[in-house]
This record gives C-alpha cells, sequence and structure tokens, in this order.
C-alpha cells in the first residue's frame, strides 16, 4: 500500500473549529497518513495562536491549528506544520521592520505579487533568524509530529539586493555580475555561496526538530540540479547528509510520461540516503481520477512508497475512490 500525506493551503476555508475537526477525521478515513497544513503563507500571517507573527484576523478568537493537532492525535495521523518561508507580505510584522529585505532583481525590481507577497532575501541572517522563530514557536508550543518546509530557497531571478550584491563582489572577486539565470553563465563560487545559505537554514532546523524529537519535511522543486543553479536549493545533499526525514519533490505535470522522468531521476538521485522519498503529484493539474490512477500507477511501478497530493480541495469524490485502491 502508498503512503499518502496531502497538502492543504489555507486552514482559513474552515470557518469553525468543528469544521477543522471534521477534516482531521475525514482525512483518515480516506487513508491519508500525514497532513500538512500550512500555518504560515505567503503573506506571512500566522494560522495559528503565534506569539511573534501577526494572526490572520480570522483566528484570532480560535486556534486552527491547536485543534487540528488535538484530533490528529485521536485519529493517530500525522501533521507536519507547513511554513512558506521565502515569502512575506506588507501587512505581516517582518516587512513593516524590515522592507529592506524585499528580494530584488539584478534591475532592482521585487519578485512576487505584491502587495499580497514579495519574496525576501534569504541569504541575510535577519531573515533566517525570523523564520527560524516561528519554526520553533510551533515545535516547543505544539505537539505537531513534524515541521513542513516549502519555500525554502532562494526566490525567482533574486536576490541582488544590497547585501547580495556586496557579497558577490567579495566572494567572487569580478567587477560584473553574472546572474545564475542561464547555464554556463555564473560563478561557481556565488552558486555554492547562495546554495550554502539555504542549507544554513535546513541544517538548523534540522537540529532544531531533533532537540525537540519532531520530524522535518520539505516540498522541493522536482527538476535536479537544475533547481539548484537557480534556487539555491540542494535537497538532494540534504537528503544525503540525513539533514530531512522527508523529501516530496514537486512533481506536477500533467503527463504520466514526464512524471515517470522526473520521479526516476529522483529515485536515482537518493540511492543511499537515510530519506523517506514521497512523490509529490499536481491533483490541480489533473482532470479526474483516471489521470490520478495514472500517476499513482507509476509511483508504484517505480517502488517509491509514498505520494502527497496538492491539494486537498482539489480532490474529488472519484479521486477518494481511487485512491482507496492504493
Amino acid at each position: 500500500m502508498l503512503r499518502k500525506a496531502v497538502w492543504l493551503h489555507h486552514l482559513s476555508e474552515f470557518s469553525s473549529a468543528q469544521k477543522v475537526r471534521d477534516w482531521v477525521k475525514k482525512s483518515k478515513d480516506q487513508g491519508f497518513d500525514i497532513l500538512i497544513p500550512a500555518v504560515k503563507n505567503y503573506d506571512g500571517l500566522a494560522d495559528y495562536g503565534s506569539r511573534i507573527a501577526p494572526i490572520r484576523d480570522c483566528f484570532k478568537k480560535w486556534d486552527p491549528l491547536a485543534v487540528a493537532v488535538a484530533q490528529a492525535r485521536k485519529e493517530k495521523i500525522k501533521l507536519h506544520a507547513w511554513f512558506c518561508l521565502a515569502h512575506e507580505g506588507i501587512k505581516a510584522r517582518f516587512l513593516s521592520e524590515h522592507p529592506e529585505l524585499i528580494a530584488r532583481k539584478l534591475d532592482g525590481s521585487v519578485s512576487g505579487s505584491p502587495p499580497y507577497f514579495y519574496f525576501i532575501c534569504m541569504a541575510q541572517q535577519a531573515t533566517q533568524d525570523y523564520q527560524f522563530s516561528l519554526m520553533e514557536e510551533v515545535t516547543k508550543r505544539y505537539d505537531v509530529d513534524g515541521i513542513h518546509l516549502d519555500y525554502i530557497r532562494i526566490g525567482d531571478k533574486v536576490c541582488y539586493c544590497s547585501y547580495c550584491k556586496e557579497m558577490y563582489f567579495k566572494i567572487t572577486k569580478e567587477k560584473q555580475i553574472r546572474t545564475t539565470d542561464g547555464w554556463g553563465k555564473y560563478s561557481v563560487d556565488w552558486l555554492n555561496w547562495r546554495a550554502g545559505r539555504i542549507e544554513a537554514l535546513v541544517r538548523r532546523t534540522r537540529a532544531m526538530t531533533r532537540k525537540y524529537g519532531k520530524e522535518l519535511s520539505a516540498a522541493v522543486f522536482a527538476g535536479y540540479p537544475e533547481c539548484v543553479r537557480a534556487q539555491g536549493q540542494d535537497w538532494v545533499n540534504w537528503s544525503q547528509q540525513g539533514l530531512l526525514d522527508y523529501v516530496f519533490p514537486m512533481t506536477y505535470d500533467s503527463s504520466p510520461e514526464i512524471v515517470r522522468a522526473w520521479a526516476r531521476s529522483h529515485v536515482a538521485h537518493l540511492q543511499g540516503a537515510d530519506v523517506q522519498h514521497w512523490e509529490g503529484l499536481g491533483k490541480i493539474f489533473m482532470r479526474d481520477g483516471g489521470d490520478l490512477q495514472k500517476q499513482l500507477d507509476v509511483i508504484v511501478e517505480l517502488g517509491i512508497p509514498g505520494v502527497v497530493l496538492f491539494s486537498y480541495p482539489n480532490l474529488k469524490k472519484d479521486d477518494f475512490k481511487v485512491l482507496k485502491k492504493y
């Protein structure tokens, strides 16, 4: 039998504590082993009772994470708290205090979907300290089974803020910046520094979760090693070093053949790594349960032990019938 997990991007879809309880119970009945609700979303607001980040308005009188965790314990289903790390919004504390940490493209423009969210500079220590403080807060205060890293990377075509540009010239000794946007045109020293900064946060979080006896999972780009160059995300290296308990490549595609090619490469890259490798499948890109079944057949064929579905609201009755077969 395949192991199954599911992402839920917005706890705000539930208007009451009872609806959260019903979701957890239903998910258990539907055969899921791990629930992954987002507790810090793109906009930087907390979907839990944070004492650090501003709490989303609809959750100022009740705590959906506390409710979900309590029900998960009753149902004996795991729950990993999901953090979107490289994003912050203008309503959140971080950017109100540190607007200078908005990530910049080489031309000085921003990346993201302003004003809802901006990519932030993941290389700077102040950014990492803040994101870490939220994950540590949830780990200490809630009986979650694990922390889930998402957007654990450099943002899109960033960052070339004043700090990163200063570091580029210091590291490379070059007089003109060569971006990592094209193969073979960049500084390897710069690439390694960027990847090293992201790994530093993964390593720090790994130490923290081990201290408290929690698991660590991560959603990562399917296209490896391209994601090392473009986003500083060397998830194969993290896995080989034992920094993750679970790695979930986001193998989102409509074509089962493309899913097969990607997934086969992931199996090869992770040979010998002490990590649970489950493929992330994008139900959002599938038409119906038939499409889901074709992709699940690929996962079984390759001997991959589990799948993670994106995302719960995209699953329909015929999808749940298909999932019961695996």
